[in-house]
């Protein structure tokens, strides 16, 4: 608010200060040059043809005037953002959250400085809490916390160019969201309603950190456990394979076993013996070779 009050700045920390620019844009610049010029001609403030209650008047006047202007300025930009994005409905940008309410976030597309809203409606089937002191958004059940400066990769759902707004939705959930405690959101609620602290970035990153090292333990626990029943499966189909060749190999054992044992009883069958014969014929042939010797002998003594 302009005023002829010297209050000095606070966030320059000056205590004399008066906004003016040169060259003159605004009515408030051209008062201060008319103040200037008529201390430099060697004026006083008795003699100053603003008095007090005009300069209050006009520092109203000139206050309300630039925040309408600044107001007008901001609603044709936001119309032209609209009018640009109307053509852009369906497609994927990148953008970071600028702005984190009760109803939802405010994402700011990268390069192009515009703003829409993703509604908490849309951010899932989880309850969201919002916590005004770290400027989250958590989820109840599942601890998702969306915070300021969380890159997403959104989409442009609808745009409204009477109202000049721009609504998004989040297309990937991985991209920007923290995952901490189930309990998170209890916390986050109830930390700073009920002890008045705030939660520091350092214990953020802690609590990210144990997150993480707990998803990488399930994870681990979860692939060790895979990893042992797909063991024990191929350790049950190696042992069926082993007992069902051990079985063949006792099936053919059995097999050439029989068939060598009917070889040997086969070899081993004796050799049907010759009838015996009578007494009498072995007699008689006994008499024939007696016979025949006797009769060579003979010869052989005549000769």
């Amino acid at each position: 608010v302009y005023q002829p009050a010297n209050d000095g700045h606070f966030g320059l920390a000056l205590p004399h200060y008066a906004h003016f620019t040169s060259p003159i844009r605004r009515y408030p610049d051209l008062l201060v040059h008319r103040a200037l010029g008529h201390v430099i001609d060697g004026g006083k403030s008795s003699d100053y043809f603003y008095g007090v209650p005009q300069m209050e008047a006009l520092g109203e006047s000139c206050s309300m005037t630039e925040r309408r202007a600044e107001e007008a300025t901001r609603d044709v930009i936001g119309w032209l953002k609209c009018e640009y994005m109307q053509h852009r409905i369906g497609d994927d940008f990148n953008g970071v959250v600028a702005s984190v309410t009760s109803f939802g976030l405010f994402i700011q597309l990268n390069d192009m400085f515009i703003d829409g809203l993703i509604h908490v409606s849309t951010l899932g089937s989880d309850f969201f809490h919002f916590n005004p002191a770290a400027l989250t958004l958590t989820g109840e059940r599942t601890g998702t916390r969306f915070g300021l400066g969380d890159p997403l990769r959104v989409r442009v759902a609808n745009v409204d160019l009477d109202e000049k707004k721009i609504d998004f939705e989040l297309i990937d959930a991985k991209v920007g969201r923290k995952k901490g405690r189930k309990s998170g959101a209890k916390d986050a609620q109830a930390a700073p309603a009920e002890k008045g602290e705030r939660r520091s970035s350092g214990s953020r990153k802690k609590d990210g950190k144990k997150a993480a090292k707990k998803r990488r333990g399930k994870s681990a626990n979860t692939a060790e456990a895979a990893g042992n029943n797909e063991g024990k499966s191929k350790a049950r189909r190696k042992s069926k394979n082993k007992s069902k060749r051990r079985k063949q190999r006792a099936d053919a054992s059995a097999d050439s076993g029989s068939q060598q044992s009917s070889k040997r009883k086969a070899r081993k069958k004796p050799k049907p013996k010759p009838k015996s014969e009578s007494k009498s014929k072995r007699k008689a042939k006994a008499k024939t070779k007696a016979r025949g010797a006797s009769s060579k002998r003979t010869q052989s003594k005549k000769a």
